[in-house]
């Protein structure tokens, strides 16, 4: 009884530092919310943020706000459940999608293509090089742009296709050299869907969306409509340079063009979107290993080693600091950017998705500051 006692209140003690911890550090940082609000209110008084931002520490919210509107024709505004475009940082979910089968037995990182798709003419780039972007595959949005109906839609089979068919000569020889490559990650879209005999979609449903708890967020393909079936979705606008007029994308964009109409139901390069509030509980799971062990992300965050031994800052779908301490993530579709970044060292994510794309980041240097020196503070 005593033994049982002894663990009970070792159990109690511990429990009641680590929560001390958590609230000794966020009032740490709590000293520069003031500044984090205040940064941001100027930002989107200058036309330069119009959507949500979401800050964690320790796996805890310590800020969070939005600014603007989801729909300037109905002035509806935001709320933490508003849908956004994730764009390429949609890329985080395929990667982790093939961590999953990876984690799984169900495929190896350093598997060739060719395995799970017999008919990819390059034989010998891998799964890996996908991940990292050194596969040397050209980008399909030019030939398609070039040659494609413009009344068809684009699906990923049809880029598999192409890349059969028309045999495009690579950029490079694989891990030669690193170039982003969205068409990479399109076929690991359907390498996810080769390995687990499911959909992309109904993969990234049943082991990402529903097992954290991302309510709203799925793989969506009609967009830029105001047909939508989606509630509380943020249409995309752009910031006109020259009259500082907030246009929709829709008006923006020419009325035929292959990214506008066909490309949407392309998979694997993004064409993910959900709600910011799904991202903060996506990044706790990662946090918490309850998608990947920690054995496999800690690839996640490994450079890239090229052919000639030569380091790139790039892992799998992360871009890395010169220290690696500082990983991240962007996305970009007319209309819509977001940024996901994470400071390993200081247990800090900041996330922000944005429906309004302006192109000034002079701002997120001061943003970097106040998280930097709130840190500096605390210790």
């Amino acid at each position: 009884m005593k033994g049982k006692d002894y663990m009970k209140n070792k159990f109690l003690v511990c429990k009641t530092a680590f929560a001390m911890l958590i609230f000794l550090s966020g009032i740490c940082f709590g000293q520069n919310v003031d500044e984090l609000r205040s940064l941001f209110d100027e930002v989107h008084k200058k036309g330069d943020f119009n959507g949500s931002v979401a800050i964690l520490k320790n796996n805890e919210v310590i800020f969070s706000d939005s600014f603007g509107y989801s729909d300037f024709e109905t002035k509806a505004e935001f709320t933490e459940n508003t849908i956004f475009e994730f764009a390429s940082v949609g890329k985080r979910f395929t990667a982790v999608a093939i961590g999953i089968l990876a984690q799984e037995n169900k495929l190896k990182f350093t598997d060739k293509v060719s395995k799970y798709i017999p008919q990819f003419p390059y034989k010998q780039i891998t799964i890996k090089n996908l991940l990292q972007h050194t596969s040397g595959l050209p980008d399909y949005m030019i030939y398609f742009n070039a040659n494609w109906d413009k009344n068809k839609r684009i699906y990923n089979q049809d880029v598999l296709d192409y890349l059969a068919n028309e045999k495009p000569d690579l950029l490079f020889n694989p891990g030669e050299k690193w170039k982003y490559s969205n068409t990479g990650y399109i076929v690991l879209a359907s390498i996810v869907e080769k390995a687990s005999g499911y959909s992309f979609a109904d993969f990234l449903e049943r082991e990402i969306f529903e097992p954290v708890g991302m309510s709203s967020s799925l793989v969506y393909r009609q967009k830029w409509t105001k047909n939508l079936s989606i509630k509380n979705y943020a249409y995309g606008h752009v910031l006109n340079q020259e009259s500082k007029k907030i246009i929709p994308v829709n008006k923006y964009l020419e009325p035929r063009t292959v990214y506008k109409y066909s490309m949407r139901p392309i998979d694997g390069d993004g064409n993910v979107i959900g709600a910011i509030s799904d991202l903060v509980k996506f990044d706790i799971a990662m946090n918490q290993n309850k998608l990947l062990r920690a054995d496999i992300q800690q690839k996640f965050t490994e450079p890239t080693v090229l052919n000639d031994k030569s380091k790139y800052n790039h892992g799998f779908a992360w871009f890395l600091s010169e220290d690696r301490n500082e990983i991240n993530h962007t996305g970009s579709v007319p209309g819509y950017q977001s940024f996901y970044k994470k400071y390993l060292k200081e247990k800090v994510t900041v996330i922000y998705v944005k429906n309004v794309a302006t192109y000034n980041w002079a701002w997120l240097g001061k943003l970097d500051s106040i998280i930097k020196n709130s840190e500096k503070a605390q210790n």
